[in-house]
């Protein structure tokens, strides 16, 4: 006799997504034997993400999308767990997702909502000639960039943004900042965001000095920069 307990949508990200798992839990029902778990994607169409009954897996009429991804706890049914494990997550799995189990003596339905979330991980900050560029990319959902000077300064930034979106439907962001000949021993600060987090990134053209019948400055524009969380 089988009780399904919790069911849960596990999943497990690709490298760009993080390598990490989020778990969405569900309700339970009663109990009953000739288990069978139906697995959703809801859209216009229910697409179908995962079958299993007659005691296996049936994935005949599993959507393209999903082949080969998806998995459940086999040994775990018997004793009510009727968790979907997705892999290779890719940000066109967001949605809402509908979970359908059913005994000989019961059946019950639940949706969850799944966000796909692919973290920024690193900024990457260079100067060419006059121009800082500040950029990171795969990220999602789509993330905004600002400019800040320490010690804070109340000048206009001269900066230009642009955001790509890739085949994949990450987001390219990057952004480059002019800069005067004036502005040394400042700390060029670059802020990128999401929803989920925040990083930034800081960027010194310092002007070193040395003397000897007079004051000999340089400026060096090869600074390490600091990359740092919020």
């Amino acid at each position: 006799m089988t009780t399904f307990n919790r069911p849960q949508l596990i999943l497990f990200w690709f490298v760009s997504l993080c390598a990490s798992k989020g778990t969405f839990t569900t309700g339970h029902f009663t109990a009953g034997d000739d288990p069978v778990i139906h697995w959703f994607k809801v859209t216009l169409t229910l697409k179908e993400v995962h079958s299993y009954y007659d005691n296996k897996d049936q994935c005949g009429q599993q959507d393209w999308m999903f082949k080969g991804r998806t998995s459940l706890f086999l040994e775990e049914i018997s004793r009510g767990n009727a968790s979907l494990q997705l892999t290779g997550v890719m940000v066109q799995d967001e949605g809402t997702y509908l979970c359908r189990t059913s005994t000989s003596s019961d059946g019950r339905e639940t949706f969850m909502n799944m966000t796909v979330y692919a973290p920024l991980q690193k900024i990457n900050m260079t100067q060419t000639e006059n121009l800082i560029i500040c950029s990171s990319d795969e990220i999602y959902p789509e993330p905004h960039l600002s400019w800040s000077i320490s010690p804070p300064s109340s000048r206009t930034f001269q900066n230009k943004t642009t955001v790509h979106k890739t085949e994949e439907l990450l987001y390219n962001i990057s952004s480059s900042l002019t800069i005067s000949d004036s502005e040394e021993d400042l700390d060029h600060i670059c802020t990128i965001s999401t929803p989920s987090k925040q990083r930034r990134a800081s960027w010194r053209r310092r002007r070193e000095c040395s003397s000897s019948s007079g004051p000999i400055c340089h400026s060096d524009h090869g600074r390490t920069f600091q990359n740092q969380r919020l």
